[in-house]
Formats: C-alpha cells, sequence, structure tokens
C-alpha cells in the first residue's frame, strides 16, 4: 500500500526540486517503510508493537504530504449563466 502511495505522488507530477525539506523526508521515510519485511522467526508480539508504530508514522506522513501538496484553498464559484 505505501509504495502505491508513493506511486501516486509521481503519477500527479510531484518532483523532489517541488518539495521542503520536511517532505523530502517524508518520502524517503515511506520507501523505507514500503521495503520493510517481517521475520517470522522474531517475536510476533514485538512485531505488532512495531507494525502498530510504523503505522501511526504513516498516517503521520500522509497528513504531513497533504498539508503540503493538498488544496491551499477552494476554488472560487462561478455563477451559473442562463
Amino acid at each position: 500500500m505505501v509504495g502505491a502511495f508513493i506511486a501516486g505522488i509521481g503519477l500527479v507530477g510531484v518532483t523532489a526540486g517541488k518539495l521542503s525539506d520536511d517532505a523530502k523526508e517524508v518520502l524517503t521515510d515511506l520507501t523505507e517503510i514500503a521495503q520493510l519485511g517481517i521475520d517470522e522467526d522474531d517475536d510476533m508480539e514485538e512485531q505488532a508493537l512495531l507494525l502498530e508504530q510504523v503505522i501511526e508514522h504513516v498516517r503521520v506522513c500522509a497528513m504531513t504530504l497533504h498539508a503540503e501538496l493538498g488544496i491551499k484553498a477552494q476554488p472560487e464559484e462561478k455563477p451559473t449563466l442562463h
């Protein structure tokens, strides 16, 4: 899912040059998260706790990108001519 989110950012034409340092860091974090895996030999309780932390971080990253790339202001409505 994170990989698809990153791909969507690229599909809308966002380039690193257009982003603030914070947004660039967020994209780097998301890229690293997309490459994470679960080691089945590790303690599953610990893995579950780590997953919760990763989910929260992804949520904050998405909100950060939305704040920077989202619609800043609603377009002014034009009156309908009849």
